[in-house]
């Protein structure tokens, strides 16, 4: 593969999705360009399913730098978070610095915050709606940063502060969807009722363009 090219990255993940497409339809591995993950009920099943994977590789002529892989874990950092038995959490590291983040002053630095925050936005209650007042100057608008600004930009931080943990979703349960609108956002929680407790999934949030946010 060479490096560089545009193509490149969507070349290789229809590769690796080809190669290990069973195992992907099963639900035991999820890949992400060259990062896989693999997830068993059991340590018999983990083994079974981790040999057919480096056996693949080995195959198809790909390698693993042995420093970079864990094996027979409970708990791992995954594209950005860390991931138990039965939940998902934002990654401690990626947030160390986030309450020592300076206030914007120009575009490019609210751009660069908000592209972290973006990342992160499914662990985040009331996302859309909080972050409005930030979005409306990544456009063409004046850079005016007031007290509605600032209050946003504080309030992202103290939210992300809170390590909320997200359940993983068990597919033949029940799910509850739960849905607000205000003049800005349209906003809604996806929960799971596990051990007894109603746990968030996800939470989701879209802005309301100016005509959207008309409509009765």
């Amino acid at each position: 593969m060479f490096f560089g090219l545009t193509n490149s990255p969507t070349t290789f993940q229809w590769m690796m999705n080809d190669i290990f497409k069973d195992l992907i339809s099963k639900g035991k591995v999820t890949i992400y360009l060259n990062d896989i993950l693999i997830f068993t009920k059991d340590l018999k099943e983990h083994r079974c399913i981790v040999r057919r994977v480096l056996q693949r590789l080995q195959e198809n002529k790909l390698f693993l730098k042995a420093e970079k892989c864990e094996f027979e874990v409970l708990e791992t950092e995954y594209l950005g978070v860390i991931i138990s038995k039965g939940q998902v959490r934002m990654d401690p590291v990626k947030l160390a610095g986030i309450a020592e983040w300076p206030t914007p002053t120009k575009k490019k630095e609210l751009q660069s915050f908000l592209s972290f925050m973006n990342f992160y936005q499914k662990f985040i209650k009331n996302y859309s709606k909080v972050v409005r007042a930030l979005t409306q100057l990544t456009g063409n608008a004046k850079w005016t940063w007031g007290a509605a600004q600032n209050q946003a930009f504080q309030q992202l931080k103290k939210q992300m502060a809170e390590d909320v943990i997200l359940a993983i979703p068990n597919r033949t349960r029940q799910f509850r969807v739960e849905a607000d609108t205000s003049n800005g956002a349209i906003g809604a929680v996806l929960s799971q009722e596990q051990e007894g407790k109603w746990r968030p999934v996800a939470f989701m949030f879209k802005a309301l363009t100016s005509q959207s946010a008309k409509r009765p």
